[in-house]
């Protein structure tokens, strides 16, 4: 189900995106990219009971030329949010805008930046993603403080162009979703200073991972073949049935059968795949979609049946300019 599609002038994209559980509302992180600059990324708040947008802030409040990719919300309502061009993390808050939180060069990366944003339940500090080179990066909600997490064990796809690209917080753990591998990241410390992690092989194309009381979910959002021309797999939502062991292995098995594909354009398209539902179809730039992941779960209430699909976090068109570049370098 659609329930947004931006008309105002523009090449919107939307991206990351958080939920408030208390207040009902669906936090976007948004962008318009009319290249080369401008951008203008944007953050938008929804009414989940309406479906209505409620508030609509431009970064730009808070620094000339700032994007958006994702957006994380504390409990007094406030999203933070990181820019995936410059080494910044911004605050909103629904009705006093966007301002510059804090700015540090370990939140700016060669390829690709901040990529993806999580609170800590106790809400001590932020952990961003960046895509590549890949790092975790924790900064402390209370001073500010800026510090790569030192991460024991693998934290990196070598495949071509994979970085870090999603990821959610589930069960004391991160688990962040690079092209063709899952990596869970378990804190060696209690203030996320340094972790260790485990990897799984996951088919290729992933680019999101959301934690859900049903289970974890990743999406095969295939930026990468996008940006290169290749032609992509059929769209899927996958839940990962299996937990990750010390050996990178699957408590089911192999790695393949640690997947259960929900949600394509094709049916069938692989083994272990069960339709459930509609089929969904492409996501067009500028829209917040909804896909119903449990039959009959819409009863349990939108935060626990349901997730918003995201278009592609790196943007195809942005890795399209930044692969040229690669090369001509």
């Amino acid at each position: 189900k659609v329930i947004f599609t931006e008309t105002a002038p523009g090449k919107w994209w939307t991206l990351g995106m958080d939920v408030d559980l208390v207040n009902r509302r669906l936090w976007v992180c948004a962008m318009d990219d009319r290249s080369p600059k401008p951008r203008a990324g944007s953050i938008w708040v929804f009414d989940m009971n309406t479906e209505k947008r409620i508030a609509n802030h431009a970064l730009e409040a808070a620094a000339a030329d700032a994007t958006c990719t994702d957006v994380a919300l504390t409990k007094d309502g406030r999203g933070y949010v990181g820019d995936r061009e410059g080494p910044n993390v911004y605050r909103v808050g629904l009705t006093e805008g966007a301002s510059l939180f804090v700015s540090d060069p370990l939140l700016k990366a060669t390829f690709v930046g901040q990529n993806a944003m999580v609170v800590l339940p106790d809400e001590s500090a932020l952990l961003s993603l960046l895509y590549l080179p890949s790092s975790l990066v924790r900064i402390g909600l209370a001073d500010k403080s800026v510090k790569k997490v030192a991460i024991d064990g693998t934290f990196s796809d070598l495949s071509p162009l994979a970085g870090a690209d999603g990821m959610t917080y589930l069960d004391g753990n991160v688990f962040v979703a690079f092209s063709s591998k899952v990596v869970k990241v378990t804190p060696t410390l209690s203030d996320w200073s340094s972790a260790k992690s485990v990897a799984v092989d996951v088919p290729i194309g992933m680019t999101d991972a959301v934690a859900t009381p049903n289970g974890l979910y990743l999406l095969n959002g295939q930026s990468i073949r996008f940006a290169l021309g290749s032609t992509p797999d059929p769209f899927a939502l996958v839940r990962f049935l299996g937990a990750l062991l010390p050996n990178g292995g699957c408590a089911s098995g192999r790695a393949p059968e640690c997947f259960e594909v929900l949600e394509s354009r094709e049916p069938g398209h692989r083994e272990v795949a069960r339709q459930v539902g509609e089929r969904v179809e492409h996501v067009p730039r500028g829209e917040v979609l909804r896909v119903e992941i449990e039959p009959g779960a819409v009863e349990q209430g939108p935060e626990r049946g349901a997730v918003a699909a995201r278009e592609e976090d790196a943007g195809r068109d942005e890795i399209e300019r930044r692969v040229e570049g690669a090369r001509r370098d």
